[in-house]
């Protein structure tokens, strides 16, 4: 299920007011077991300015979210290897990187890595959702970064408490600058419990077009997704493979 949270909290954060700056602390995080796309390179995918190419996209990603007063936010658990491990944009793998540029008013989004572009299942069910809505909105995870198994660099596993704990102050700021008016989160990530803010799930079954922010209704109107059994699952729950 998908649980739709209204944004009504209010939210005391890290003074952090433009894209530039919010990227620039995220790229300043280092844990172990952990990959930092906007500070890393992976040897044997990336080019070699790839934590650079990516830091630029979140930017302009950002940027674009702004300049086109994105409604929504999107929060799934953790960044993926084959998304945005390899692109720098939530839940966006390479195939679908000229999608997120064009939602966001057309900036630039160019690829980090060498070789074939990569499919992620997760983004192409994200995207074909987002297809569907036609509006704007913002992807996030919950964990901005890509946790790891300690031999496995490009596996994924799901983050811990301690990690959350020391990224999630960033969300709240990133939140602080988007000012969504909704935020749709998969059950299952801690984005709802941290927010401390009401939420009201999606029934198993419930077909409802989603995402839309009608500004007659208020900040406290939830948001729905008109998503099925496996989307919900795959939202949840990051693969490990695709």
């Amino acid at each position: 299920m998908i649980a739709a949270v209204a944004v009504h909290v209010s939210i005391e954060t890290l003074a952090l007011k433009t894209p530039q700056s919010f990227v620039a602390a995220l790229s300043r995080i280092r844990l172990r077991s952990v990959f930092n796309p906007y500070a890393d390179r992976c040897p044997e995918y990336d080019r070699h300015d790839a934590a650079r190419i990516r830091r630029r996209n979140l930017v302009r990603y950002l940027e674009g979210a702004l300049e086109t007063n994105v409604d929504t936010m999107w929060i799934a658990r953790d960044l993926g290897y084959r998304s945005g491990r390899r692109t720098g944009i939530p839940i966006t793998d390479e195939l679908h990187l000229g999608r997120a540029a064009a939602m966001m008013g057309g900036v630039q989004l160019n690829r980090a890595t060498l070789g074939p572009p990569v499919a992620e299942r997760t983004s192409t069910v994200v995207w074909g959702m987002l297809a569907r809505i036609g509006d704007p909105i913002l992807l996030w995870n919950a964990f901005p970064l890509h946790p790891h198994e300690p031999k496995g660099p490009l596996s994924n596993r799901g983050h811990t408490r301690a990690e959350r704990e020391a990224t999630w102050p960033l969300t709240l700021a990133l939140i602080g600058m988007v000012h969504p008016n909704r935020i749709v989160a998969s059950v299952g990530t801690p984005s709802m419990r941290s927010l401390g803010a009401t939420c009201r799930c999606t029934p198993c079954g419930t077909r409802a077009r989603a995402g839309r922010a009608s500004s007659s209704q208020g900040s406290s109107t939830s948001t729905r997704s008109s998503i099925g059994p496996e989307e919900r699952r795959l939202l949840a729950h990051k693969r490990s493979s695709s």
